[in-house]
């Protein structure tokens, strides 16, 4: 039996072509029948048979095309279209350098209507070494120096523009903008230094000070604890806390304020006199006042510079440097070598700090064993030259 003309057809439903009636030019994609289209063959000849130049002519039109459509359109997709037409149009390496100038100045443009500012001043600024005499290279690239806060080359670009087109007025506005945000901004750094200059002027006249004694201060070698650096009395005497280690148990105890001209054995004798209870940990009573010794570690470190304790003095240790650094940390060999080196208690805070071999670690830092102990000699077994 004959099929019949009335019977429905079931077979697959051929897909719609989304090109059909398009202009090659305007194709988004690809179409799998591309060498049908009798526009699309007569493109590719032609890329066949013309010149550098010509192709580079050839793009900048296409890309031109894209870019009104664009506009009109608000479509950020024709707009890399037209972007991409432009690249093409500059890899044909004409040699004709106002065409590329303008091909630069034209992707220059593209690129600031998708806001990529600092893409529109590189291709500007390519644009206007090619032809000096490009007003749009100069405007666009005033135009993004101007949106990248780049107020000297926004400057230069608008007094390039104006003498490459003296009758030109729009680089006017934009560069009296540029100068005025320019001054804003000089004027805004200017009194943040005043700010800084008063906001350090304490760390840098308690720096000078220590300086002017002759005492040397490296990076700490415990964590330091707010409250942990000097200060400066009306009196120009300096005040710091002290940290006493008991190495065996390592147990720690901070006198609060020692001013440099008080004797070591002033505090000692309130720590541990008659009326002061006994360290908890000391269970066997061997820290008393007359068998404790107190030592400290020589050339415990690279003193820092006075820009460096400048920052210390402000609580701002030098980030980039630590205690482990061979640099900085305490030297195990040379004439320098770090070594314990037991301390006359009757000097005084000044005395310790001013000796040729101590560098404050921080702040000043004493390590308290007791006489007669096994323990003490070990710990002199691990330090002594």
């Amino acid at each position: 039996m004959a099929d019949s003309d009335d019977e429905p057809y079931t077979g697959p439903i051929p897909e719609e072509d989304p090109h059909a009636g398009e202009h090659a030019l305007f194709w988004d994609t690809m179409p799998e029948n591309a060498q049908d289209d009798l526009t699309f063959q007569a493109m590719e000849a032609l890329k066949e048979e013309t010149t550098p130049e010509e192709s580079a002519e050839g793009h900048k039109a296409t890309g031109n095309g894209k870019l009104k459509v664009a506009l009109r359109s608000k479509s950020k997709d024709l707009m890399r279209d037209a972007i991409t037409c432009y690249t093409d149009g500059i890899k044909a390496q004409s040699e004709n350098k106002k065409l590329n100038s303008m091909l630069f100045s034209n992707r220059a443009h593209a690129e600031s209507l998708l806001g990529n500012w600092r893409n529109c001043l590189q291709d500007a600024q390519q644009a206007k070494k090619l032809d000096p005499t490009n007003t749009k290279a100069h405007y666009r690239a005033a135009k993004a120096a101007l949106h990248l806060k780049m107020w000297g080359e926004c400057e230069a670009a608008c007094l390039e523009g104006q003498a490459a087109d003296p009758e030109a007025t729009e680089f006017a506005a934009m560069l009296q903008d540029a100068r005025t945000k320019a001054a804003q901004e000089a004027k805004v750094k200017a009194e943040a230094a005043v700010r800084e200059i008063a906001g350090t002027r304490p760390a840098r006249l308690l720096a000078d000070c220590i300086l002017s004694r002759g005492w040397r201060v490296t990076i700490p070698q415990i964590r330091a604890e707010s409250g942990s650096l000097p200060w400066l009395e009306a009196d120009q005497s300096i005040h710091w806390p002290m940290v006493i280690i008991y190495p065996e148990n390592m147990q720690q105890d901070v006198v609060q304020d020692v001013c440099e001209t008080d004797p070591i054995d002033m505090h000692l004798d309130v720590m541990f006199g008659d009326d002061a209870p006994p360290l908890e940990w000391d269970t066997r009573r061997e820290y008393t006042r007359e068998r404790l010794e107190l030592y400290y570690l020589s050339y415990a470190g690279k003193p820092l510079s006075r820009e460096q304790l400048i920052q210390a003095m402000q609580g701002k240790w030098p980030a980039n440097i630590a205690s482990s650094d061979q640099e900085w940390g305490p030297k195990r060999y040379g004439s320098k070598a770090a070594a314990w080196r037991r301390l006359d208690t009757s000097c005084t805070l000044g005395e310790l700090l001013a000796r040729d071999d101590y560098v404050v670690p921080g702040m000043p830092l004493l390590f308290a064993v007791s006489t007669g102990t096994e323990y003490k000699d070990r710990f002199l077994e691990h330090g002594q030259r």
